[in-house]
């Protein structure tokens, strides 16, 4: 995200993208893949509703995330998920 809204990418400098207002969260990377390819097929019409359904006033929702909150957030759960291994490889 953070190159993303800081125009370090080619697509998101040139159209000048630097907001996240919408995502979704899916379980597996190919429902992401087939998603996608519905979400572009959409009309413009379509697409902003869809976006003002969930978020009417076009707030970032990557707000605030920089590249310490994600690393100590990373850290934190690698973490847990050693603590909780342990445990369960003990009982």
């Amino acid at each position: 995200m953070y190159e993303h809204s800081h125009g370090w990418n080619a697509f998101t400098a040139r159209y000048r993208i630097n907001r996240l207002v919408y995502y979704e969260v899916v379980p597996h990377p190919m429902s992401a893949i087939r998603r996608e390819k519905q979400l572009k097929r959409l009309l413009r019409r379509q697409k902003i509703e869809l976006i003002e359904s969930g978020n009417p006033a076009w707030i970032d929702l990557a707000e605030g995330w920089s590249i310490g909150q994600r690393l100590s957030e990373s850290t934190s759960l690698s973490q847990d998920s050693r603590s909780s291994g342990r445990e369960s490889a003990g009982g």
